[in-house]
């Protein structure tokens, strides 16, 4: 038996209880199709859609065409009586317009706090490695109660820590640093580090310790297409982007 989709139950239900869905907006949006889609929206006795620019969209977000095209449905739906709901921006999660409250501003973008944790004990020269980034604070927290009466119990090692690079690689290069040397007659290779990352380097005392880190950074903030999210904490943030 071949079943089709009805849509006379939403016909027949008043319109508060009727529902409103996502109207993807991808490709490039062309007044006829955008016109088309909500008649049909009307027609199959829904109560209105949620415009949601999604993956694929090319008519370039928030440009005088895109705004043009949001006003036209708008005004459709109106005259349909429909609601039109323009949902999450550019695109989920919302809060950052496409990326564009913080590549304006870039003090808006979130960052993470980031903790380290280690154990080990003395006495010995301690390294721990941890992400570039702001380093807030660096803790030794004492574990045993036996070691010298006279060590403290919590320590503050932040001083101990800052960035290194130990990568090592070289390149072939064919410039100077003097400027009455052709290029193409001085090849040389030169040797440079990269792997950035912040290392704490410290002589522990005697007894067993806890090393608590905490690093403030840009990495992994958030997933999404922008490489990183809005601060939702940030009330000038949150402004901006209303």
């Amino acid at each position: 038996m071949k079943h089709e989709l009805s849509f006379d139950v939403f016909k027949q239900s008043p319109v508060e209880y009727r529902p409103v869905p996502f109207l993807f907006l991808n490709h490039k949006m062309e007044d006829d199709e955008l016109i088309w889609q909500v008649q049909q929206i009307k027609d199959k006795g829904l109560r209105g859609f949620f415009m949601h620019p999604r993956p694929g969209l090319l008519t370039p977000y928030m440009s005088v065409e895109f705004r043009e095209k949001i006003t036209l449905m708008v005004e459709k739906a109106a005259e349909l009586g429909l609601e039109a709901w323009l949902y999450d921006e550019d695109p989920y999660p919302s809060g950052a317009a496409g990326g564009k409250v913080f590549y304006q501003y870039p003090e808006f973008m979130s960052r993470t706090l980031v903790p380290v944790v280690a154990i080990t004990s003395g006495k010995q020269e301690f390294k721990l490695d941890m992400p570039i980034g702001h380093v807030v604070r660096v803790f030794a927290i004492r574990l045993d109660e036996n070691a010298g009466a006279d060590t403290e119990k919590v320590i503050d090692i932040t001083e101990y820590v800052g960035p290194i690079r130990d990568q090592w690689g070289y390149v072939r290069r064919y410039n100077t640093y003097y400027g009455s040397m052709r290029a193409d007659t001085f090849p040389h290779w030169r040797s440079d580090a990269t792997g950035i990352k912040n290392r704490l380097l410290w002589n522990v005392p005697d007894g067993k310790w806890k090393i608590i880190g905490f690093i403030e950074t840009f990495e992994k903030s958030y997933w999404g297409p922008w490489g990183g999210y809005v601060d939702l904490l940030n009330k000038d943030a949150v402004d901006d982007f209303v």
